[in-house]
């Protein structure tokens, strides 16, 4: 029996003709209880082999993982000005506000970020 007639996979089929990739169907098959011998049927006629069972589908079409994504710095909403200024001597900086600055991101809420936007942006 032809699997693309079979009138029990034709949900498969319709996800396949819509885009569906072929390893989340074969997924979403084992998770609706299909037969496995209907599916190992579904996997041969859309070309992944029998030497590659007991690798997931997702190895056996070599659509690998992303890679984890890297941490996000927090960006402002809008373009910012360019501010320059010359350093601080070191002796004056000891005495002010800024020697005992804290470099620390998540110090800096939401509120202040749309402040420094609102002042600073263009």
């Amino acid at each position: 029996v032809d699997i693309k007639k079979n009138p029990l996979i034709a949900k498969y089929i319709r996800m396949q003709s819509v885009g569906v990739p072929i390893a989340s169907i074969i997924h979403k098959m084992n998770a609706d209880g299909v037969d496995p011998a209907k599916i190992k049927s579904f996997e041969n006629v859309n070309g992944i082999k029998s030497s590659d069972r007991g690798r997931s589908p997702l190895r056996q079409l070599n659509l690998l993982p992303l890679p984890p994504p890297q941490t996000l710095r927090r960006r402002t909403s809008v373009m910012m000005q360019k501010i320059h200024w010359r350093p601080v001597a070191s002796d004056r900086l000891n005495n002010s506000l800024w020697a005992s600055a804290v470099d620390n991101d998540s110090a800096i809420n939401d509120s202040e970020v749309k402040e420094l936007e609102h002042l600073f942006g263009k």
